[in-house]
Order: C-alpha cells, then sequence, then structure tokens
C-alpha cells in the first residue's frame, strides 16, 4: 500500500513532505553544479579564444608586439619614430586563401617624412580579430 501511494505522489504528510525537501535539495546541487561546470566551461574558452595561453594562438583578438631585430648591442635610442601600417582581410570559409592587403607606404618615404635620417631599431605590433579574418601590422621605426 506504501509503495503505490509512495509512487502515485499521494503518501502519507511526513513522507511526502521529507521526499519533497530532499529531491528540491538534490535539484538544487544539480542546478549548482551545473552552473559551476558551465562557468568554469565557459572560463576556458574564453581563455583559449582570447590568447591568453602558449596552446592556442588567440581566435577572437590577439595584439603582440615583438622586435624587427634582435641585435641590440650599442643601440641607441632614437629621438624620433614613424609607424608603417599594413592591413589585411582574409575570407574564411571557403579556404581558397583569397585575401586583400594594402599598406600605407614605403619604409623610406615614412622615414623621410619624420625626419628620420638614421635608422636604430624597429618594432613589429600585430593585431588579428575573428580568426585572422582581419590583421594589422604596424612598423615603428626608431631612429634620429
Amino acid at each position: 500500500m506504501y509503495d503505490y501511494l509512495y509512487e502515485c505522489g499521494a503518501g502519507g504528510i511526513r513522507d511526502g513532505i521529507s521526499h519533497a525537501r530532499t529531491r528540491k535539495s538534490l535539484l538544487y546541487l544539480l542546478h549548482g553544479i551545473r552552473s559551476l561546470t558551465t562557468i568554469a566551461v565557459s572560463v576556458t574558452i574564453l581563455i583559449f579564444l582570447c590568447g591568453c595561453t602558449n596552446l592556442i594562438r588567440g581566435r577572437l583578438y590577439t595584439h603582440t608586439v615583438q622586435p624587427y631585430s634582435t641585435d641590440f648591442k650599442d643601440t641607441p635610442v632614437g629621438t624620433k619614430k614613424c609607424v608603417l601600417t599594413s592591413h589585411r582581410i582574409q575570407e574564411p570559409a571557403s579556404r581558397a586563401g583569397l585575401s586583400a592587403e594594402w599598406d600605407t607606404r614605403t619604409i623610406r618615404q615614412a622615414a623621410q617624412a619624420a625626419g628620420i635620417k638614421q635608422m636604430h631599431y624597429a618594432d613589429l605590433s600585430t593585431w588579428s580579430i575573428f580568426w585572422s579574418v582581419y590583421r594589422r601590422r604596424a612598423l615603428t621605426i626608431y631612429g634620429d
């Protein structure tokens, strides 16, 4: 008789209340575990997509700055600088490698416009957005 009433949900008042509390507690616990799992997975995905690890290059946004040359022995610090930019848009869907790239000007023209007669060193900055569909490179030249 108890099994039938319990299965039908018409158990005694005391059994029904304790069963409902236990079930409600378990549902809250499972909901909390699901929420924590969702948060942990989301944070992990964001870390990999934004380039915060060395395992995978950032997929949504990447910004790197690196020296164009690593020979800094007796390199003076320049008082002037000029920036050359290069933009590239790549078609991501067909994998045919279709892209368009354009630059601002040549290094010599940019250096002359900035009044640089002797170049000392350069930095290369790269911005990449959404799986490198759009990429911008900037070459910063320092000199006198």
